[in-house]
């Protein structure tokens, strides 16, 4: 009984085996990087079970982007030293890819998280609801003259991080006094910027925002003079809450995103404490 290993394999179970085309394995036998081990007299190409081994070893190095006359070169000497450090260098190259595809990834997953998030924010426009107590935030703290206007805070902000995009880099708000609001202005206190690096970051003040139960509301419009500040103190008032002084407002969506001030989202954080 013969061997199986001496078998014979028509090109179409041959291709199913190692994963090649039929089309390629006939150019494969053209540039004489994989041929037959015999051709009929009809000119059919027959492989063997032997030569299967090579067919793995060509879809595993197409698969690493190798050319053809790289892999005969493998193949016709397939343990050598050159060999080995080719490998090891294409698994060094394979795992910074595999860094940057996950560097991407990541970056994809908090776009999509924060696309649901603006979804959610503007499904619930102007509907108080209470944050219970959080963890601090640690924030860089930019005080500058009491204004109503932020443009001197961002100008404080920009020689302190001493960066022209930190803008693009940091969620921003503002700290209010709940004695300043009218309808429609209040005092800017100071302005605090914060995300999930801003520890790292040298030479600046640092300050924690302590982790308050909050009034919260979601809004429409710029940090600066929102008449739903008024709105919500006003039903803070009505329900008999007890507020504390500083009022926090942070920027959710801003320029770049929105095609309009209007269009603008904030967050407004009114710490207070339980009813009386």
């Amino acid at each position: 009984m013969k061997d199986k290993i001496d078998e014979k394999l028509t090109i179409k179970n041959f291709s199913k085996i190692v994963g090649i085309s039929t089309d390629n394995l006939r150019f494969f036998d053209k540039i004489g990087l994989l041929s037959p081990l015999n051709r009929r007299d009809n000119k059919y190409r027959e492989y063997s079970f032997s030569q299967i081994a090579a067919g793995h070893v060509i879809t595993f190095l197409k698969k690493l982007s190798f050319k053809n006359d790289e892999i005969k070169m493998f193949l016709d000497n397939y343990t050598t030293v050159e060999n080995l450090e080719i490998l090891k260098e294409k698994k060094i190259k394979i795992e910074k890819e595999i860094d940057e595809i996950n560097r991407r990834k990541k970056e994809l997953d908090e776009h999509i998280k924060f696309i649901e998030y603006l979804f959610f924010v503007k499904e619930n426009l102007d509907l108080p609801f209470i944050m219970e107590k959080s963890e601090g935030l640690d924030c860089v703290y930019v005080e500058s003259e009491e204004s109503t206007e932020i443009i001197g805070f961002f100008d404080k902000a920009r020689k302190v991080i001493k960066n022209g995009f930190w803008m693009l880099k940091y969620n921003i708000g503002i700290i209010i006094s709940a004695s300043s609001v009218k309808k429609t202005e209040y005092t800017i206190k100071a302005l605090y910027m914060f995300n999930e690096n801003v520890k790292k970051m040298e030479d600046v003040e640092f300050k924690q925002i302590l982790g308050n139960k909050h009034l919260c509301m979601y809004a429409k419009g710029g940090l600066e003079n929102n008449s739903k500040v008024d709105f919500l103190l006003k039903y803070a008032k009505k329900n008999n809450y007890k507020i504390l002084e500083d009022i926090y407002i942070e920027e959710i969506s801003g320029p770049g995103l929105e095609k309009s001030r209007d269009d603008f989202l904030i967050l407004i954080k009114i710490p207070i404490e339980e009813k009386n």
